[in-house]
Formats: structure tokens, sequence, C-alpha cells
């Protein structure tokens, strides 16, 4: 696994979690303090599959003998 930190800072966290509750959700973006935030595009994940890009195309069974043991199968889907 990855060990990466994102610390915010400089911004009421309080104040954006109330906006939130009382907007719903909304698009948004993190920028770093170098680079201007108009350079950045917003990424609306609602025009993407998430699914498919989550999606394994390899899938597993898991099947138990009577004696208990697992045997994993490995099945395209």
């Amino acid at each position: 696994m990855y060990n990466i930190y994102c610390f915010v800072s400089g911004i009421d966290t309080r104040a954006l979690t109330k906006k939130i509750r009382e907007k719903g959700s909304m698009l948004g973006k993190v920028v770093i303090e170098e680079v201007e935030p108009e350079s950045v595009p917003f990424d609306d994940p609602n025009k993407r599959n998430l699914v498919a890009e989550v999606s394994s195309k390899v899938c597993f069974w898991v099947i138990r003998n009577k004696a208990g043991i697992c045997h994993n199968f490995k099945v395209i889907c």
C-alpha cells in the first residue's frame, strides 16, 4: 500500500462541513500553493464510469469442500 498523507490547512473545516451539509456534494479540488487554482480543471466523477474503473476483469470463486478447506478458482468475467 501507499503511505500518502494529505493535510488541509488555512480553512475553517467546520464552515466547510456546514456548507457541504447545506448544499450537498459539490465538485472541488485541492491545489498546492505554487499552482494557480484556475489552471487545474475540475474532475467531475459523474461523467465517468467509476464502476468500470474499480472493477476487476478477473473474478475469484471460493469453494469450501467437506473438510472445510477453501479452494480459490480464478475465472475471467
